[in-house]
């Protein structure tokens, strides 16, 4: 999972050949290019392709990527409660 620390995107990571104790939050640039991150974020994307009942997915896609992270964020943090519920639960 991913998670917004002290405003910084960290992600769970789980090192192979060691207990759940010694999970870390770690920033992007310590596993971008890391083939378990591609599952993740490919799992996501197709939850999120099949949940898509509302067709916001070629909405979506029109976003440039950061203007999409930044619409995310300011609903996560001045959107309401049902805005920060939802984006939990596709982050999760």
């Amino acid at each position: 999972g991913w998670r917004y620390i002290k405003g910084e995107c960290l992600y769970h990571v789980k090192w192979a050949g060691y207990g759940s104790e010694s999970n870390t939050w770690e920033p992007l640039q310590n596993v971008a290019g890391n083939d378990k991150l591609q599952q993740f974020v490919t799992k996501i994307q197709m939850e999120l392709h099949n949940e898509d009942e509302a067709s916001l997915i070629p909405r979506i896609m029109e976003f440039e990527q950061k203007k999409l992270k930044e619409h995310f964020l300011e609903k996560y943090w001045h959107g309401d409660e049902y805005d920060k519920l939802a984006l939990q639960r596709v982050f999760k």
